[in-house]
């Protein structure tokens, strides 16, 4: 009976760790559709060839501030058109806003992408805020 428990004890304990191994993979996964804010600012997103990914990053609207992109691999990335602004909530006067980047993962490798929160009119000023991540465009495993 001893030896019932102790086999059917040590199913219950592998199948556990197979299933908690296989959450771990799927959490860490590479995927098609990703989202990245200022939370991950001089981090790192792994997307997969072909698939698509969103910058979305807080501006303050009325300031004449906005979000330019400044560096990115053309030959890896592709932009999906110019940068789509949404509210952050109710609509006000001067309120918070998020611009929208979209990319499409054309080509295998590794860039950094960079943007810079400034004046149109003042280039020669340094940005007011800067944002960078790592993209790394990957084949499906």
């Amino acid at each position: 009976m001893a030896g019932n428990f102790l086999r059917y004890l040590s199913l219950l304990l592998c199948g556990t760790v197979l299933l908690l191994s296989q959450i771990a993979c799927e959490m860490t996964m590479d995927k098609e559709f990703v989202t990245v804010t200022e939370a991950n600012n001089k981090g790192e997103v792994h997307i997969l060839k072909g698939g698509f990914f969103t910058i979305r990053l807080k501006s303050q609207a009325g300031t004449g501030y906005q979000w330019e992109i400044v560096n990115y691999d053309k030959v890896q990335l592709a932009s999906l058109g110019s940068p789509e602004n949404e509210s952050a909530g109710e609509p006000l006067v001067g309120g918070t806003q998020y611009q929208v980047f979209r990319f499409r993962a054309k080509n295998l490798g590794t860039s950094t992408l960079e943007l810079q929160y400034q004046r149109a009119w003042e280039k020669e000023i340094p940005a007011a805020k800067s944002y960078s991540i790592t993209v790394h465009v990957v084949n499906k495993h």
